[in-house]
């Protein structure tokens, strides 16, 4: 028997069919003439790219499986240094020894009325050094203003005056003339159970005519 060749149906090698990956790739056909009867037999074409070996990782299942951990395990890294860093702001504590508290000064005590003090404070040099300290304003001389002027004020345990103010006045000078007095004085502060404390007091400052005279006497704030 003579010997025939059989084709299959001519396939164009420039048809595009599809591969493994879902691209398309041109089909090769390759002939095998090792067969004994001659046939000429179409391969399973090759849908690799050869040219272009980093396309063909990229198409792999694989490669976007290693990239999704890949991004998920950056992202994740990120937002745990995010909170570590927004935490509070309290310093750490000190693992080589005990940590010290810092706690807020105490508000000061209130101050003892001046009558109700075991040891009252005296002014530093006396009352009569105090008064010769004090000027009578021209003003308040030229206008025959006298009177008392009482001024209350706060001696703490040094002995210093604090928020001295006038309660009661006459004008002419002589109001700024008897706080100026009274703040610029020094006092041994005040005792209360052998303790200095703060003591709430107040002067009287009696300005008088013709005389010109000034006379200085504690009183009851």
């Amino acid at each position: 028997m003579q010997n025939r060749t059989l084709l299959r149906p001519r396939i164009d090698a420039k048809t595009p069919r599809k591969g493994n990956a879902g691209a398309s790739q041109p089909y090769t056909p390759t002939e095998d003439r090792g067969s004994e009867r001659g046939e000429v037999v179409l391969s399973r074409p090759n849908f690799a790219n050869p040219a272009n070996p980093i396309l063909n990782v990229l198409k792999r299942p694989i490669f976007f499986t290693f990239l999704a951990v890949f991004v998920f395990s950056f992202f994740g890294c990120a937002n745990a240094v995010v909170t570590v860093n927004q935490g509070d702001d309290r310093p750490p504590l000190n693992p080589s020894g005990p940590t010290t508290i810092e706690r807020p000064p105490s508000s000061p005590a209130a101050p003892v009325d001046y009558g109700m003090v075991d040891q009252k404070p005296q002014i530093k040099g006396g009352l009569d050094g105090f008064e010769r300290s004090i000027h009578y304003p021209q003003t308040a001389k030229d206008a025959g203003i006298e009177g008392t002027v009482r001024v209350h004020f706060i001696v703490n345990t040094a002995g210093v005056v604090e928020r001295a103010a006038v309660v009661q006045g006459i004008g002419g000078g002589c109001d700024e003339e008897a706080l100026r007095a009274v703040q610029t004085a020094r006092f041994e502060p005040g005792r209360q159970d052998g303790n200095v404390v703060n003591v709430k007091a107040c002067l009287a400052l009696r300005f008088q005519l013709p005389e010109a005279s000034i006379r200085a006497t504690f009183c009851a704030p």
